[in-house]
């Protein structure tokens, strides 16, 4: 609290966060209702015996679509008419907060159907002795967070299918500390396992690329780098299994705000 007795908001923080540390300090319902009520996440808090303390408009309006009435101060926030099996999952979460830990969930709302996937961030709440008077939660639907990343994914996949077809696979090179990340095909295409990848471009052309075109390849790469222009090569390349493979790789080069070279991305294309 300040000294006009508003809440005061760390620069930086979360709602959740705001609302933790207001509530923690003593705050007035009347003093938080202009946060709490200003958006459609459900914020609510509740007292050492799982009792509604205060809900938001959003968290009391979500609350009369599922009860059919409202749920109100004092009232069980294990209502009967909840499932057992979901006042069971949600009195471990609360007694998890009761206890102390900040932690957070992401699920959809468990007893309304299609409901979209909200996460869940539960605090402690403690007085001026240090003692857990009770908790509070900070709920926001997510659903379109998580469709971008089911998204990407579902690209990422089809990406790396067309690659895998097409016998390509792509690399990012960091100049900086030379490591190496390459794409699912690109470890189909030199036979190599992920979990045993050197991860260093120095380390792949002493170990895997073919010893009659290894000073070749090391001394193009310089010269590009000295250029700073990337061109075609091509080179073999010896798999672990000893089939050798023959490479054509194209790459450019990204720079930072001072125009120092970076990184290379590029692709490797199996021309055997």
């Amino acid at each position: 609290m300040n000294e006009s007795d508003q809440p005061t908001q760390t620069p930086g923080a979360t709602m959740s966060e705001s609302v933790h540390r207001s509530c923690a300090g003593g705050a007035t319902i009347a003093d938080l209702a202009a946060l709490l009520d200003n958006t459609t996440d459900f914020i609510w808090s509740l007292d050492t015996d799982c009792r509604l303390v205060y809900g938001n408009l959003a968290f009391s309006a979500a609350m009369k679509r599922v009860l059919g009435r409202p749920l109100m101060p004092g009232d069980s926030l294990l209502d009967p008419a909840f499932s057992a099996a979901r006042c069971q999952e949600w009195r471990t979460f609360y007694m998890r907060a009761l206890a102390g830990e900040t932690f957070f969930i992401e699920q959809p709302i468990s007893c309304v159907a299609s409901s979209p996937v909200r996460e869940y961030r539960f605090f402690p709440l403690v007085d001026d002795a240090g003692e857990i008077i009770g908790a509070s939660v900070h709920s926001r639907d997510i659903s379109e967070r998580q469709q971008a990343e089911e998204e990407m994914h579902r690209s990422e996949a089809l990406l790396n299918q067309a690659q895998s077809i097409g016998r390509i696979g792509s690399y990012v090179w960091d100049l900086r500390d030379d490591t190496l990340q390459w794409s699912r095909s690109m470890y189909e295409l030199a036979g190599i396992d992920p979990e045993t990848f050197e991860g260093k471009l120095s380390e792949v052309i002493a170990t895997h690329i073919h010893p009659a075109d290894r000073a070749d390849v090391l001394r193009q790469i310089e010269q590009m780098i000295a250029e700073r222009r990337a061109h075609a090569m091509e080179f073999r390349l010896v798999r672990p299994d000893g089939r050798t493979v023959w490479l054509r790789s194209t790459a450019r080069f990204e720079v930072d705000e001072q125009g120092a070279l970076i990184r290379a991305i590029g692709v490797h294309y199996d021309v055997t």
